[in-house]
């Protein structure tokens, strides 16, 4: 065979490789992650957007008295340094979940809660607070820490995976913000005692919505 020929053979293989490996490695290849600003009071200030990385770390940095594990990125402006941790989507949710319910709840209770938990959240991060980080870790309502979910709360977010409240007619098809009502533990458990299942709690509560799986790429825009 002429050389030419076989040089053209492997350069459509070579060009045939690289569009498999580009287009067949999904945008979720890399859990997508969220970044948290760290803060412990809510008077503190927000790093500006001239703020800069001084520090990544893929270890541990011990910041205001406390030990956190990365990856984080310490950040430094004219006003002081910042910490922000960059946590994967799901185990960010399980962490805020621990803050909103406690694991003596029914587990068809805290499954609602997660995917209420989910929905709730990104909604207001698909509105980044500034260019360094995503979140603070005091938001209302999803209040982060760097504990370790029990694992009725783990349980709960894995089963849930991707699952989020949408109205049956959204603007622009994003998650429901204002579809939703929050859920009192005390109605929730007996809902859950009697045998509902979290889709029929959240259905119960929010009257008109869908409960949607979105795709791990929805998370990219965080």
């Amino acid at each position: 065979m002429p050389d030419g020929i076989q040089k053209l053979r492997a350069v459509k293989y070579a060009i045939i490789i690289l569009l498999v490996t580009i287009f067949a490695v999904p945008s979720y290849a890399a859990e997508d992650t969220v970044r948290v600003l760290i803060r412990s009071d809510r008077n503190l200030l927000f790093p500006s957007d001239s703020a800069s990385s001084i520090t990544r770390s893929s270890d541990e940095i011990f910041f205001k008295d406390r030990l956190y594990s990365g990856p984080l990125d310490l950040l430094q402006d004219e006003d002081g340094l910042y910490l922000v941790m960059r946590v994967p989507f799901e185990r960010y949710i399980a962490a805020v979940l621990a803050n909103e319910v406690t694991d003596d709840w029914e587990i068809e209770a805290l499954k609602a809660q997660a995917v209420l938990t989910r929905t709730y959240a990104l909604n207001h991060l698909s509105s980044p607070v500034g260019k360094s980080f995503d979140i603070e870790s005091d938001r209302e309502r999803l209040v982060f820490s760097t504990g370790v979910p029990a694992p009725a709360i783990l349980h709960a977010v894995t089963v849930t995976r991707g699952q989020v409240l949408k109205c049956q007619h959204p603007p622009m098809g994003k998650p429901a913000q204002p579809c939703y009502k929050w859920l009192s533990r005390i109605e929730v458990t007996s809902m859950a005692k009697s045998g509902m299942n979290y889709r029929d709690i959240l259905s119960h509560y929010n009257p008109g919505i869908i409960i949607e799986s979105i795709q791990p790429k929805i998370y990219s825009n965080m």
